[in-house]
């Protein structure tokens, strides 16, 4: 699994997590995202993504901008398993 966030200018940030040195609020100094959460990948191939996160809070519109900037890149979600936000999560 690898973290990710995505900046208001719609850049893309993925690295793995290093407990206690590096997290999602690294990518930007805690700065406002998209989106943040995490991607798993196997063989080069995107398997999942979570929208959750120990700092930043998704929302259904905000997953799906992310998404739509997946398949405007020609990225197939048909297979990725995707996590909704919970209205009842809070990190």
């Amino acid at each position: 699994m690898s973290i990710f966030v995505m900046s208001t200018s719609k850049q893309l940030y993925v690295g793995q997590k290093k407990r206690g040195r590096f997290h999602h609020s690294s990518f930007l100094a805690g700065g406002v995202t998209i989106v943040a959460g995490t991607l798993g990948a196997e063989n080069g191939t995107l398997k999942s993504i979570s929208p959750f996160t120990g700092h930043y809070q998704t929302t259904s519109e905000r997953l799906e901008t992310f998404l739509s900037f997946f398949k405007e890149n020609g990225v197939n979600l048909s297979e990725v398993q995707i996590l909704e936000p919970d209205e009842n999560y809070r990190s």
